[in-house]
């Protein structure tokens, strides 16, 4: 809640607008039309959001909105028009509901590591639920507060499905749900994050097998038929698509970026610069040591011109510090070799680092840096403590043969 306040104060006494306050006042704008003219409104409503899906009847009254033509941007829209219909047309109101579902979502995400690791469990609430940045970018009306949701909410229930087996139904109809949020808000978490899931799901079901031969044979048929199914999919099926595919969301990401550098650069704000990506595979892994960098690291306390960038580099500062501790307690060695052994582990930095690419390549900004970054950072950190975790237990083992 004082995440959701702070948030919507400083977007309209600082930064005086934003796509926060353009989200809200096109909510309630569609509210208006509701009450005036309901066969309209939920017209509006029903219509998906990219160019050429609205109708001739609808598209002179969709161009007095500023967020219609772009699907990932009006389903934003119509969330804040719904919860605006309960709120009076507040919109502290409207982001506080924003605000609640998130916290409902990353309440059950804490409680499900819990039992995952209850040996780690107060650290797990520090890093899950005190991180300053995931409350303050979480909790407000943005297209961050509602990936965050449902891809923490998605992961939960891909937990009760697999490996608590509650409530089957439910759950997948909820997954169904969070995976289409995630493709329409942003397709390149959905895609980063569902890759992670399954890899996470096959090598636990692959820990599962007790007699360690038949542990790396399985392995060694899931990883070749990954590589030879990606292959039949790229060759066979339609390697042109698959091309185009990438290509696009590359290209995206890469002038996203690009365009926020350029406009960071004529209005002086807090740019920095990891050198220019080819939208194309072998450029992204060129970038990529950069780009995870600028995302789990920076800004660094010296770039920090203002006072809210300040309190992002003093957040980085502090995760980089907790990284080389764990890092150096673990011997360097053993910390990879540790993650090798926990799927879960390996899921939580195989996803941070693919984020993180996409993440440092498309910002080119510390203020849109920091919001955009918060979907990793639960799963960086719980990782983190985790591993901190292994390191205490295993001395407790010790002492206790002794």
């Amino acid at each position: 809640m004082l995440g959701s306040i702070f948030i919507t104060l400083i977007y309209n006494l600082y930064y005086s607008g934003g796509d926060t306050t353009a989200y809200f006042n096109d909510g309630r704008m569609l509210d208006k039309i509701l009450l005036y003219d309901p066969i309209t409104a939920v017209k509006m409503f029903f219509v998906s959001g990219y160019p050429d899906s609205w109708p001739d009847s609808l598209i002179n009254i969709a161009a007095d909105f500023r967020m219609p033509f772009a699907a990932n941007t009006w389903i934003i829209v119509k969330i804040s028009a719904f919860f605006s219909l309960f709120c009076f047309q507040s919109m502290l109101c409207v982001s506080l509901f924003f605000a609640f579902f998130s916290y409902l979502c990353i309440w059950r995400f804490y409680i499900t590591l819990t039992h995952m690791y209850p040996e780690v469990k107060k650290k797990l609430s520090i890093v899950i639920i005190f991180v300053p940045s995931v409350i303050i970018w979480g909790s407000g009306i943005f297209k961050d507060t509602v990936t965050l949701s449902a891809m923490l909410l998605l992961f939960c229930v891909v937990h009760q499905i697999f490996f608590e087996k509650k409530k089957i139904a439910k759950n997948i109809l909820l997954a169904g749900i969070c995976c289409w949020l995630l493709y329409v808000v942003k397709d390149y978490i959905f895609f980063s994050f569902s890759i992670s899931l399954a890899i996470w799901l096959l090598l636990s079901w692959c820990f599962s097998v007790k007699a360690k031969f038949l542990r790396v044979l399985f392995l060694l048929f899931i990883v070749s038929t990954a590589v030879i199914s990606s292959f039949i999919m790229i060759n066979y099926i339609g390697k042109e698509i698959a091309e185009i595919a990438v290509k696009t969301l590359l290209e995206r990401t890469v002038l996203t970026g690009q365009y926020l550098h350029a406009v960071s650069e004529q209005t002086e704000g807090s740019s920095y610069d990891i050198g220019v990506a080819e939208p194309t595979l072998q450029g992204f892994i060129s970038i990529a040591p950069k780009a995870i960098n600028v995302t789990l690291f920076r800004p660094y306390l010296w770039e920090s011109g203002k006072l809210i960038i300040f309190l992002s580099a003093l957040e980085s500062t502090l995760i980089l510090l907790y990284f080389i501790y764990v890092l150096l307690k673990n011997k360097i060695v053993f910390f990879f070799t540790k993650i090798l052994k926990d799927p879960f582990l390996l899921f939580c930095i195989f996803f941070t680092l693919i984020f993180a690419i996409f993440v440092g390549v498309s910002s080119f900004n510390f203020g849109n840096l920091v919001r955009y970054k918060i979907p990793c950072i639960p799963f960086f950190l719980t990782a983190l403590v985790v591993l901190d975790g292994k390191i205490k237990k295993e001395k407790k083992t010790i002492l206790a043969d002794a």
